[in-house]
């Protein structure tokens, strides 16, 4: 018989501290000098199982940014806007792509679902 080791659930502290590790990571990067989601789980000792999606890093990041942090993301990476106007450039990207998927969404339910 088979059975699987079961992972004992993070701290309250443990996440915490990978909380705070993250944020110091991404604090010292600004636009043109991103960090990517790898180097900001390696720096931080984030155990991923997938190196290319880091969706444990990921998931912390997007918890930073639900409780109010402006961590920003492009192509290149994630970093902290240095002033509004970076911040508002990149919400006006977020709400381009957000048109654009909904698009696509659209166009995909008119010609393949629609009977």
């Amino acid at each position: 018989m088979h059975t699987t080791k079961a992972h004992a659930p993070a701290s309250t502290g443990a996440i915490a501290q990978q909380r705070s590790r993250v944020l110091r990571a991404i604090k010292g990067h600004t636009k043109g000098h991103e960090i990517t989601a790898p180097d900001i789980a390696r720096a931080c000792g984030i155990d991923e199982a997938n190196w290319t999606t880091c969706t444990n890093t990921r998931n912390v990041i997007r918890s930073l940014v639900e409780e109010g942090y402006p961590i920003c993301a492009n192509s290149r990476g994630h970093y902290m806007p240095r002033n509004e106007e970076e911040l508002e450039e990149y919400i006006e990207n977020l709400y381009s792509r957000a048109d654009s998927i909904h698009r696509r969404i659209f166009a995909i339910i008119r010609h393949h679902l629609e009977v």
